[in-house]
Formats: C-alpha cells, sequence, structure tokens
C-alpha cells in the first residue's frame, strides 16, 4: 500500500487556491480486491472538522508518457477531475481518452508525466467523476506555459469536446507529499 498527498498551490494571479477541490489522497494498494474493500469507508470521520471529502474515484493509473526526469525531480502536478459526456457510455469514454485522446495530450508542452486514471468498468461509475488526468511538469513556470499553449488550448482542447463534459472539467496544481511510497 502506499499514500500520496498533495495540496493545492494557489493561484498565482489572483493567490487564492482553487475553489472545488484543495488537495487530494491517493491511496495505492497491491489488488484491486483490497481497493474495492476499502472504496467506500466514510473517509469524513478521518477528516479535520473543516475538510470534507469531495469525490473519490477507485481507478487504475494508465501511465501514457513518464520521462526518466520524472523520477528524479521535484515537480508540479495538475490534476484534472472530469466526467465523460452525457450521451456517451463509460466503454465509449474511455477508448477515446485512452486511444485518441491519450497520445494528444502525451505532446503536452514540457510533461515529465501523463497519466489517466480509469475507474474499472465493471464496478459503476462515481457519480461525480469519470476520470483524472494527471500532469507533472519540473516547476510552476513550465506548467503555467503549457496550460496557455496552443497544443493544450486547441489540440487538446478541440478533442476534449469528443469525450468530456465541459462543465464537469476542474483543475488544480498541487506539490505532491510521497508519505508511503507506493
Amino acid at each position: 500500500m502506499g499514500y500520496v498527498q498533495s495540496r493545492a498551490l494557489s493561484d498565482q494571479i489572483s493567490g487564492r487556491k482553487p475553489s472545488f477541490y484543495s488537495a487530494a489522497a491517493e491511496l495505492w494498494y497491491t489488488s484491486e480486491k483490497l481497493a474495492q474493500t476499502a472504496r467506500w469507508p466514510d473517509l469524513n470521520t478521518m477528516l479535520k472538522p473543516d475538510v470534507t471529502q469531495q469525490a473519490m474515484l477507485l481507478g487504475m493509473e494508465r501511465v501514457v508518457l513518464r520521462l526518466p526526469a520524472h523520477h528524479t525531480a521535484r515537480h508540479i502536478k495538475g490534476i484534472f477531475p472530469f466526467r465523460r459526456k452525457r450521451d456517451m457510455t463509460a466503454e465509449d469514454f474511455q477508448y477515446h481518452w485512452w486511444h485518441r485522446h491519450g497520445p494528444i495530450a502525451a505532446l503536452t508542452e514540457n510533461a515529465l508525466c501523463y497519466v489517466q486514471i480509469h475507474p474499472p468498468l465493471e464496478s459503476g461509475q462515481s457519480e461525480i467523476l469519470d476520470g483524472i488526468t494527471e500532469l507533472h511538469w519540473s516547476n510552476r513556470r513550465e506548467a503555467d506555459q503549457a496550460m496557455q499553449s496552443r497544443q493544450m488550448r486547441e489540440d487538446q482542447g478541440n478533442d476534449a469536446v469528443n469525450f468530456v463534459d465541459p462543465g464537469s472539467v476542474e483543475l488544480f496544481l498541487v506539490e505532491e507529499e510521497v508519505v508511503i511510497a507506493p
């Protein structure tokens, strides 16, 4: 088992933290069976009184891109939780995201790592999320440049409308703290 926690960084322009998500906790299990067992505990009992759980997603990490520098460098991670288009099946959504969008997003400027978290199809879907994208960069400047790049705005944005509910996409930038290495 592993545990990684990440706290959202303040927006560089406004100085505010994201409004919906302010942190992420990643629990890593050695098997899907163990993860299923731990899937729906009341995590709110483990949180401080002023903290609430917004969403939980049991998923498999699919690595699309992971450069060697990712393993040795401290990095900034962009976490993008989202839902699929309402008229799309989970199977079609995951297929498009993995096979069509994955190669486009793997070209993200200066990315050290690009990961998709897919929920198991047979276990049912979260009521809040259908997937999470993670993009890692060496520093905040590179993350900001990539998110404002033509490739992300146009190439990725033009494809995202084919499988993502645009109103569901959130973004928060974090710094990871590995508590127990996965």
